[in-house]
């Protein structure tokens, strides 16, 4: 029995420390609604309208509390009967009893489309997993035929604090591989029983190249010693995350050793990676894929193009690769468990008051606060309530780089001079480069034009005045080389002004604001309800602080580790 004096230690503990705050994920049903717009019949203008054109009609739907509230089928060119055969899926609170469906029939034109009629539905009134087909009429002849399945959503988030699967497959096997190294390096001092085996993780400290470089030392260090092998888990931050990404997605890891890697990563570091990289070609490359990835709905920051510069930089040809590739060198427990992690914070809010942390493996991706995972595959698609709205290809993986080291690509600014004129900056990039390269077609024609008046032989049939001055070939190569390195230079000049406007921190907001350069995703936790709470922790008042404190880590934490 807690003597008085403990109980009140205990009290205290429990009203000073909150390391294990954390957060009860309320999920509640996600209703998804299926509408299939099947066919039109009579479709009409009016009578006036008629005479004058035969329409050619689509149809909007749009459920106002759906995430996605908009969707339409294609238009059909002049018919009256048009059959359209198309399905959308909305997804909404099923709780919410205000959910609707507008329907809105138009017609296409080549200036404003236009309205021919509108209707509402209530959803509270159809049934659950029930198919059923509505006629709607608009004016007093057009009619479109529907068909709406309503059906509760199978989430596509991990609402739990417990390791994923995959992960504990991963472990049972990694703590065999454990067991055995122990037993080579530490003989009588190791485990008896592979039940005694500990989780050992090696910790990598952010700080951009800098961390990078050291990490690697630190790496090989570990291997050359055995120590690795008797590690479960390695993670990373920033730039000790880029340094594990890179080392994993190499082809010949972990047949190859840290060592031999390293001539690869020192060959990639030492040439100056913004002057090698910051180029027209590459810049434009970056806007295109940022450009794209806008359009299809995603949203973009300067950490897309920050990415682009560290693959550039570390990955080259495995540019291309996701972090669900790095799953086939943990196929039985063969290489430590990756982790690299970033931090979630808010726009308006000081991160020394507010920050989570977000943890990222080949596996899952999500927050221990929340209890809240997904399948790596799946992030940065769209949510709602748990339910996939809406996915997305992978994000690559050097895009994931650019969010782990997010912070630091803030220093980015120091590249460029910070005296610039305010423009949008993709404006600034794509007018200047225009000019420039407009610039280089002129110089190419005016360089051109000279060379062929030098080819002309003027002199057939013609007596000249005075003989021609004879140069070496030799001679002339040297000119033509002096002159393209005096072109050169005065590109690289012109590039540089570019890249002064288009990343200036004073007078664009890309980088002068926190969700200009932070990485940025949809919320996958959208529509989710929190509530504060520690799980399933029973606490009778009797224990001591160190009993609660072994209390709460065993109810909260996924990984028991040791860290080195």
């Amino acid at each position: 029995m807690a003597t008085l004096a403990e109980k009140q230690g205990a009290e205290r503990w429990k009203q000073t420390v909150d390391t294990f705050h954390v957060f009860e994920v309320r999920q509640g049903q996600c209703l998804k609604v299926n509408v299939t717009v099947l066919q039109g019949f009579n479709i009409t203008k009016g009578t006036f309208g008629n005479y004058l054109d035969t329409p050619d009609p689509y149809v909007l739907l749009h459920i106002p509390s759906s995430p996605e509230p908009r969707k339409k089928t294609r238009a059909v060119d002049n018919n009256i009967s048009p059959v359209w055969n198309e399905t959308f899926s909305f997804y909404c609170d099923y709780k919410n009893k205000e959910n609707e469906l507008r329907v809105t029939l138009m017609d296409a034109n080549y200036t404003i489309d236009e309205t021919l009629g509108e209707t509402t539905l209530k959803l509270g009134e159809f049934n659950l997993n029930e198919r059923k087909r509505v006629m709607l009429n608009f004016y007093q002849t057009s009619q479109v035929e529907i068909e709406i399945l309503l059906e509760i959503d199978k989430p596509a988030l991990r609402f739990c604090r417990e390791l994923s699967d995959d992960e504990i497959k991963f472990v049972e096997h990694r703590r065999e591989r454990v067991y055995r190294s122990m037993q080579k390096l530490l003989a009588k001092r190791a485990p008896q029983d592979i039940s005694e085996v500990p989780s050992i993780g090696i910790l990598g400290s952010g700080g951009g190249f800098r961390a990078m470089i050291a990490f690697s030392g630190v790496f090989k260090g570990l291997v050359d010693s055995g120590i690795l092998d008797l590690a479960t888990y390695v993670v990373g931050l920033s730039g000790s995350s880029w340094y594990i990404t890179t080392t994993y997605s190499h082809p010949d890891w972990p047949r190859a050793s840290p060592g031999e890697l390293q001539k690869e990563i020192r060959k990639d570091v030492s040439v100056h990676w913004a002057g090698r990289l910051l180029t027209p070609g590459n810049m434009l490359q970056y806007l295109n894929t940022v450009m794209t990835k806008y359009k299809i709905g995603q949203p973009v920051s300067f950490t897309d193009f920050f990415g682009h510069l560290i693959g550039d930089t570390l990955l080259n040809k495995r540019k291309h690769y996701k972090l669900t590739d790095l799953r086939e060198k943990l196929r039985d427990g063969q290489s430590p468990f990756p982790l690299c992690t970033c931090l979630h914070v808010k726009n308006a809010v000081d991160a020394r008051e507010f920050h989570e942390w977000v943890e990222f493996s080949p596996y899952e991706i999500g927050m221990a606060k929340y209890g809240t995972f997904m399948d790596t595959k799946l992030f940065g698609s769209k949510f709602f309530m748990g339910s996939l709205v809406r996915q997305y290809e992978e994000l690559p993986l050097h895009y994931l780089q650019g969010v782990w080291g997010s912070a630091f690509c803030i220093l980015f600014n120091r590249l460029v001079n910070k005296e610039s004129r305010k423009k949008d900056p993709v404006g600034i990039m794509r007018d200047e480069l225009e000019s420039s390269v407009a610039k280089d077609v002129t110089d190419f024609v005016d360089d051109s034009s000279s060379e062929s008046e030098n080819d002309i032989d003027i002199t057939d049939g013609i007596e000249p005045a005075n003989e021609p001055v004879k140069i070496s070939r030799a001679e002339r190569e040297a000119k033509t080389a002096a002159k393209n390195q005096i072109k050169d230079e005065q590109k690289s000049m012109r590039w540089t002004s570019i890249m002064q406007s288009a990343f200036s921190t004073h007078s664009i907001p890309l980088l002068s604001s926190r969700a200009g350069r932070a990485g940025m995703v949809h919320n996958f936790m959208r529509g989710v309800s929190l509530e504060t709470g520690y799980g399933s922790v029973s606490v009778s008042g009797d224990e001591t602080p160190q009993e609660l404190a072994s209390t709460e880590l065993a109810s909260h934490s996924t990984r028991h580790i040791l860290c080195c």
